[in-house]
């Protein structure tokens, strides 16, 4: 019975980590601050493109602009949510979608050769952004408003809404100081306050040590795309090592008293019984 219960919750460890459901540590208050950026910034985006696009073609765009406001404000470092991927990866989505509509038409074959080009030039000119995918769907398969448009619509509509998105991602996380965006506003206040931790240490080589070169190979050798960059890496490893070092501090303070300790009640205990003269 014990080993059928074993095996169980080892079936179900690995379904778990297979997918790729992970612990939520974000707290309630981090949540909600996400949720009321994303509310703020469709609101515009949906005020904004009413404006320009019909009221079907409005629904259907602000679907593509809800993407990148989940990852502006539920993942405001990540590297797809940065304003280059952001703003490049739409305009070009964009631009490649109008292309294809104009030159092979509104087909199904049209709107995926629009949407893997767009991620093709997107890793080239490194700024892929999940949401540019279906910027490059709509231009191709939207109505008869976004086709009449042709150019203007990278302009008249992604341009603006790319713009306010930003700017609200900007002003709206600035007003948390863990949430500052472009990351690289939170990482350059985070280093001025995590003093360089130590190189880390593998086994008995102490020689053998990581900087932010060897980070910066290893996500090159992965081979694949990882949603962090070398910085995020580096503030992370250098924010837990502090936390290590801490730790170990605490954990040398608490064993150093006990051995006081120890050594106090050994020496009262030998002068209880030495001998009265």
């Amino acid at each position: 019975m014990k080993a059928i219960v074993e095996g169980l919750i080892q079936f179900f460890n690995e379904l778990i980590k297979t997918l790729g459901i992970e612990r939520n540590t974000l707290s309630h208050r981090e949540k909600f601050i996400s949720a009321i950026g994303v509310f703020i910034s469709m609101a515009g985006c949906y005020f904004i493109t009413q404006h320009s696009l019909s009221d079907e073609s409005t629904h259907l765009f602000v679907a593509s602009t809800a993407a990148s406001a989940v990852l502006l404000f539920a993942v405001p470092h990540g590297a797809l949510s940065q304003p280059w991927p952001l703003i490049m990866g739409n305009l070009l989505s964009a631009i490649i979608g109008v292309t294809c509509y104009k030159y092979l038409g509104n087909t199904l074959i049209s709107a995926c050769i629009a949407v893997s080009i767009s991620v093709l030039v997107m890793y080239y000119l490194n700024c892929l952004h999940p949401p540019g995918g279906a910027t490059a769907f709509f231009a191709v398969t939207s109505g008869a408003d976004v086709h009449a448009l042709g150019f203007e619509f990278v302009w008249l509509v992604i341009a603006v809404n790319i713009a306010f998105l930003l700017v609200i991602a900007i002003a709206y996380n600035g007003l948390f100081h863990w949430r500052r965006y472009p990351a690289h506003l939170f990482q350059g206040a985070e280093a001025k306050k995590i003093q360089p931790a130590a190189p880390l240490f593998f086994n008995t080589d102490s020689t053998l040590t990581i900087s932010a070169e060897d980070i910066t190979v290893a996500l090159q050798k992965s081979h694949s795309f990882v949603d962090a960059t070398a910085d995020d890496l580096i503030a992370i490893f250098e924010s837990a090592s502090q936390h290590a070092k801490t730790t170990k501090a605490a954990k040398d303070a608490l064993n150093m008293k006990r051995s006081n300790h120890r050594v106090f009640k050994r020496t009262l205990l030998r002068d209880q019984q030495k001998p009265s003269i």
